[in-house]
């Protein structure tokens, strides 16, 4: 009994002698525990923003269709966002594109703002603000809530900017939406080189090679922004990429349609108009950016024409409407009322021109 005791003494004795962790082993575990975080993280934050990233490329390609579907509207002032200057009536107002269009002045070397700027009626996000059942504006970005809110901003509270291109192209008029996916921080300079206009005294060659450095730039590959952005671009942000590397962009493209006039009768002439204000706006077509063609080939001087019976206007843009009238060829002056008869014209149709169309008249 004696010896068995002595044994669980001995048992008891030796459990108590166990020592606790020493400071310096604690902070030891804790230094590992906070490398290996790190290290767990930065993958993590990568996933994180590259979500982000995907989420904001599809509000892009949303906004880029809804802007698309105004094309089709016949309110050039109010919805349509390609009411372009010398595309519409100049009573009208036309779509304003942040200060980078080639019929503005470039005020600053700065793509894109914080939101204190203030809103404009005729702003490409109003027209869409609008279409979105919208009422009027309030005096500043920043301080909008609804949709202008969810159309200028991302989910950075970037501005989300929409350029036009040039419009000498036959074919096509561009558009290019951006949107700078990292955070704002104060005192940021991303500049980038002013956009030409004709009121700088640039040529239209001038404000295209500028939009198409942006337009056909390879955003989200190239670590470089295009040639005169500043050195701020080619940084490196906390994911790893560079700020040019973090600019999302959507293209956007409306077509550009032939009209080919076939007018062989000869009592009439076939006259065509677009971007017309009203049915009858026809008078004075010269001064209101309309386009015109008839049996000579005459029209306005916003394209090209071809003088001939079978006169062909290129440019007509998607989606825009196109009236025929026919008119009544006045007879020729009499010598003793030398007063000049006035052209009777007769509305005959109109379409939305979708693709390339000729319109033909007969006797």
């Amino acid at each position: 009994m004696k010896h068995r005791a002595a044994m669980t003494h001995n048992t008891h004795t030796h459990c108590g002698s166990r020592r606790a962790f020493t400071l310096v082993e604690v902070l030891g575990v804790l230094a590992l525990i906070a490398i290996i975080c790190t290290f767990a993280i930065m993958p993590i934050l990568r996933i994180i923003e590259e979500a982000k990233a995907r989420a904001e490329q599809s509000s892009l390609k949303l906004l880029a269709a809804e802007i698309k579907s105004t094309f089709r509207m016949e309110d050039l002032e109010q919805h349509n966002v390609s009411a372009l200057p010398g595309e519409m009536p100049t009573v009208l107002l036309p779509t304003f594109f942040e200060k980078a269009h080639y019929a503005s002045a470039a005020e600053s070397a700065v793509l894109f703002y914080t939101g204190t700027e203030a809103c404009v009626d005729n702003a490409w996000y109003a027209k869409l603000a609008r279409l979105r059942g919208q009422g009027p504006l309030n005096t500043t970005l920043n301080a909008t809530e609804g949709p202008v809110r969810e159309i200028v901003f991302n989910n950075y509270k970037r501005r989300r900017i929409l350029i036009a291109g040039p419009q000498n192209e036959q074919y096509v008029q561009r558009y290019l939406l951006l949107s700078f996916a990292f955070p704002l921080t104060a005192g940021d300079n991303f500049e980038i080189s002013p956009a030409p206009s004709e009121a700088l005294g640039n040529s239209m060659a001038d404000y295209t090679s500028w939009f198409d450095g942006i337009y056909n730039h390879s955003w989200g590959v190239a670590k470089g922004p295009p040639a005169g952005w500043s050195d701020k671009w080619s940084q490196e942000s906390s994911t790893g990429k560079t700020y040019a590397q973090r600019v999302l962009v959507e293209r956007i493209t409306q077509r550009r349609f032939e009209v080919t006039v076939n007018n062989t009768s000869n009592e009439y002439e076939l006259h065509m108009f677009a971007n017309m204000a009203n049915t009858n706006d026809f008078e004075d077509s010269l001064n209101k950016a309309k386009y015109f063609v008839d049996s000579t080939g005459l029209f306005d001087a916003t394209g090209v024409f071809r003088n001939t019976l079978f006169g062909t206007h290129r440019g007509f843009l998607e989606g825009r409407r196109v009236r025929a009238f026919r008119v009544v060829i006045p007879p020729p002056p009499d010598p003793l009322n030398p007063t000049p008869t006035t052209p009777q014209k007769y509305p005959m149709y109109s379409f939305l021109i979708n693709e390339n169309t000729t319109v033909t008249m007969q006797d």
